[in-house]
């Protein structure tokens, strides 16, 4: 078990990938991009049929990586399974509208299985509060009214999301 956890926006996280990967020869990046299928050759997988706007392509690999998400087109493809790792902790989401007196911080921690993340998004905080799994509808009604009461901030809750 891993102790520690990094929060980044993806896409920032996305354009690092990008970053990196493009120092070495052959690394090609295509954007927009969908998988459509496999090519073969003799039996063995050689490569990806992909569509990109109206083009098709047809792009040749040693290994294909499925890197396309928790409902991956390629894993079933593939007919890969997968495998689902219990998680105790639910993040409820919300935003807060940023004043002229927020510090610049942009993590916060309150002890173990208190964690509150707060991640910069330029004109508002994402914020998200864990809780133990399954208890959302009666954390809504204790702790968001709190949050509310707190120096007049607009609060919007996204969603309570799963892991």
């Amino acid at each position: 078990m891993c102790r520690f956890i990094a929060f980044m926006p993806q896409w920032d996280f996305l354009d690092f990938l990008a970053g990196q990967s493009a120092r070495y020869a052959g690394f090609t990046l295509l954007q927009s991009t969908a998988f459509g299928d496999f090519l073969y050759d003799n039996d063995s997988v050689s490569g990806v049929i992909a569509t990109r706007g109206d083009q098709r392509l047809h792009i040749r690999c040693k290994v294909v990586i499925g890197a396309d998400g928790r409902h991956s087109q390629v894993r079933a493809r593939a007919k890969l399974t997968s495998q689902t790792f219990g998680v105790a902790r639910d993040v409820i989401w919300f935003r807060l509208s940023k004043q002229p007196y927020d510090p610049v911080s942009g993590m916060g921690h309150k002890g173990p299985r208190q964690n509150f993340i707060v991640i910069d998004r330029g004109d508002y905080w994402q914020c998200g509060l864990t809780i133990p799994k399954g208890e959302f509808e009666a954390q809504k009604a204790a702790r968001l009214e709190a949050f509310i009461a707190l120096g007049g901030r607009r609060l919007t809750v996204w969603r309570a999301a799963s892991g």
